[in-house]
């Protein structure tokens, strides 16, 4: 972890100007970030049940434009694509809780864990 001796200080001009830093340390600047992005990801999720509850629900219905043709394979399709999407925002929100503990020091490994982890910037 980084030292705690850094410090980013908003000038005044920028703070009338309506600049915030979040945190007076490079640490508190990438938790307020990385929480952020959790919450972004968090809501989307949410977005999503929705939408797959709404089908779930026959809420939802497709056409064809002229009318003919079964809709099921359609639905089927939107379903599955909504479905991979919220799985990949799961995995995502996994990474970030993970990376906000290694932030704030609370991860713990174990020795045989290899503690290797790549963090994207998604």
């Amino acid at each position: 972890m980084t030292s705690k001796s850094e410090m980013a200080i908003l000038p005044p001009d920028l703070a009338l100007e309506g600049g915030v830093i979040f945190g007076q340390y490079p640490d508190e600047a990438q938790q307020a970030a990385v929480g952020s992005r959790l919450d972004f990801y968090r809501q989307e999720c949410d977005l999503v049940r929705e939408y797959v509850e709404a089908l779930d629900d026959n809420m939802v219905a497709v056409s064809s434009v002229d009318g003919a043709g079964d809709t099921t394979h359609g639905l089927a399709q939107l379903a599955d694509v909504l479905l991979n999407y919220e799985t990949l925002m799961l995995e995502r929100i996994g990474q970030l809780e993970f990376e906000l503990k290694i932030l704030d020091g609370t991860a713990v490994f174990r020795e045989e864990e290899d503690c290797t982890c790549a963090i994207s910037t998604i």
